[in-house]
């Protein structure tokens, strides 16, 4: 039974898990991707040591990753934490898309946060992947700086998706942008604000 295998096998167990999850549809999904862009440059190779020697699959080359260039930040010590903090595996984009294909509708929610930095890469991603931003709420870490750390962006589905280029028009985006969140005054303590937060999440 597969009750029995996944017992026995732990791998059969997740992708079963994996199977289950994307079976189903969901009113919140939430995502933190990383932060940091990373550029690739691959080859396409010849070496191909599989053992389908189709015509189909020798006509397909393998593309080969030659370097990795972070553009933002720097490079991670740790393999662990490497994937959290830069996109070795992806950034907002593919969040958006595997969220877009998982929510339920009308109402499903997608809440993700992202580097202010990639503010423009979200509003295209959150287009090509046929969701709408409904919200950003901007953090900013200290009274005074001149832009938010981050953002919040709260998204749904697109209905009546039109296809096209994605509007750039500034009015609309900015109509749907809350004023900042500040996490600390210049002299270094919480602001009030911040502070309510911390309470509502039982953090002293």
């Amino acid at each position: 039974s597969r009750e029995q295998n996944t017992k026995e096998d732990p791998n059969i167990n997740a992708n079963w898990s994996l199977e289950f999850v994307a079976s189903k549809r969901y009113d919140l999904i939430t995502g933190t991707p990383p932060y940091f862009r990373v550029d690739f440059s691959s080859d396409k190779s010849d070496n191909d040591t599989s053992e389908d020697k189709s015509s189909e699959h020798k006509d397909k080359k393998h593309e080969v990753i030659t370097s990795a260039v972070i553009q933002q930040g720097g490079m991670p010590t740790s393999m662990q934490s490497a994937p959290a903090r830069c996109e070795f595996r992806g950034g907002v984009e593919a969040y958006c898309e595997a969220a877009s294909a998982l929510l339920s509708q009308p109402n499903g929610l997608f809440v993700v946060c992202e580097n202010w930095l990639n503010d423009d890469r979200v509003w295209k991603g959150a287009h090509e992947a046929g969701l709408e931003i409904e919200c950003v709420w901007p953090v900013m870490g200290r009274a005074g700086k001149k832009d938010p750390l981050f953002a919040v962006y709260v998204m749904k589905k697109m209905f009546n998706c039109r296809s096209g280029e994605l509007s750039d028009d500034k009015t609309t985006r900015a109509g749907r942008i809350r004023p900042p969140l500040v996490v600390r005054m210049e002299n270094g303590k919480w602001t009030d604000e911040y502070a309510k937060v911390m309470k509502a999440m039982s953090i002293p």
